[in-house]
């Protein structure tokens, strides 16, 4: 087989490629969402405790704003602390 038979028979099938009609697709379906009771809406956050022990990292004493949600952390020494409401 020589380069331009490669090259030809290449080229044929990217024309036949090109003069092809896409194939038809289906619309999407949209789902429905999910239902929503009214009890779920109203419910409070729920809290959340961390406690932390670290014997190999200390750290200065602070209070933070917790890392997710509402709340706040406090750090002394090895223990870390921080209550949090989740959304």
């Amino acid at each position: 087989m020589t380069k331009t038979d490669v090259q030809s028979d290449l080229l044929a099938d990217l024309q036949g490629a090109a003069n092809a009609r896409p194939l038809p697709s289906a619309p999407p379906t949209a789902q429905p969402p999910l239902p929503v009771t009214p009890t779920a809406q109203l419910l409070p956050p729920t809290p959340a405790l961390e406690v932390r022990v670290t014997p190999l990292r200390w750290v200065r004493p602070a209070i933070k704003p917790s890392g997710s949600g509402l709340g706040l952390g406090v750090r002394v020494g090895p223990v870390q602390v921080s209550l949090s409401l989740g959304s």
